[in-house]
């Protein structure tokens, strides 16, 4: 026997919810592995309080997951799906529009909106879709779902972290080009410096004082736009998930 079988694979309302899955966990991804990098790099945040800064997405992911699955029997799966995929929508979008450039308290609103949003959307589609097949085939369906979000994250970084390289990096380039630097030579540490921990003082340690003071506003505002960028893309595809879950209906196990 194949070790995901057809009848699983060629049932609809099973793979739709899988695929969304593959949408939401995206975003969170994106937002887990960025974040605490933004904050220790531009924010002076030591890497335990980079890392604490994210208590209030994951509170309230922890906090809504519960209350998703009353949500959940009152109106069932698509409505109860479409709200998680609106506020990590929302949530995102406001991270993108308000926090950055500012302080800490200028991402909490995304934050929290994109954290419950997260709560409702993936127990909701977990019980989708393993409630979409028959009892038998409930563990198997459980795996695939979690091989969807392992994928989704995977897959999904990869294509942020290319954006926002390609992004970033073309950002930073014009900009110490309109200001007469030179940035030959310098590529792999700025991209270092971009993609890796670190902050102003891994600069002067790499470029020494005077020019850490004239690189580091550049990359500052290249390092957001890159993120503008990525995490753009995510708001995208987390929108085509919320699309998708307009066609999820209550289905009988098959």
């Amino acid at each position: 026997e194949a070790l995901i079988p057809k009848d699983v694979m060629s049932n609809i309302p099973f793979m739709l919810a899988s695929a969304i899955m593959f949408t939401v966990i995206l975003a969170l991804f994106g937002l887990l592995l960025y974040m605490p990098q933004y904050y220790e790099k531009f924010f002076g945040y030591t890497p335990l309080r980079a890392g604490a800064s994210l208590v209030p997405l994951l509170l309230t992911f922890a906090l809504m997951s519960p209350v998703s699955g009353r949500i959940y029997n009152h109106l069932g799966p698509r409505m109860s799906i479409f709200i998680g995929m609106s506020l990590t929508l929302a949530g995102t979008l406001a991270i993108i529009i308000f926090g950055f450039g500012h302080s800490y308290y200028g991402f909490l609103p995304g934050l929290i909106v994109s954290g419950a949003g997260f709560g409702f959307a993936i127990p909701s589609i977990t019980t989708a879709a393993v409630g979409s097949v028959l009892e038998s085939r409930a563990s198997l369906a459980g795996g695939i779902v979690y091989m969807f979000q392992l994928v989704g994250g995977a897959l999904g970084l990869a294509i942020v972290t290319t954006i926002f390289t390609s992004a970033a990096y073309r950002d930073v380039s014009g900009r110490i080009a309109g200001y007469g630097l030179d940035l030959a030579g310098k590529r792999a540490d700025v991209l270092g410096f971009m993609l890796g921990s670190g902050n102003r003082q891994t600069l002067i340690d790499n470029f020494g004082q005077a020019a850490a003071n004239d690189l580091y506003p550049h990359i500052y505002h290249a390092y957001i736009s890159g993120l503008k960028y990525g995490l753009g893309f995510a708001v995208l595809i987390v929108a085509a998930g919320a699309a998708m879950a307009l066609f999820v209906r209550k289905q009988t196990p098959a």
